[in-house]
């Protein structure tokens, strides 16, 4: 089976990401493979999405079949 979207993460991100416990980056980078399809998202923009897991908001960008991860923020 296909993603729906190719996954990519801005530098921003990345680094967000990387401040993160490893038990929430393992949840966290879950989540984000399977966008949309789990987790709770809001739509906060015609194209702008948070996918909430956890503790954390994760900032997703939608620009066709991809979905750029923009930044991570505790929710």
């Amino acid at each position: 089976m296909t993603r729906p979207f190719e996954i990519v993460w801005s530098q921003a991100a990345l680094d967000d990401w990387r401040r993160m416990a490893p038990d929430a980056q393992v949840a966290v980078a879950r989540a984000v493979e399977r966008f949309p399809g789990d987790g709770f998202v809001i739509a906060t923009g015609p194209t702008e999405y948070l996918l909430l897991v956890g503790r954390y908001a994760v900032v997703v960008l939608v620009a066709g079949d991809v979905a750029h991860v923009d930044a991570i923020r505790r929710a």
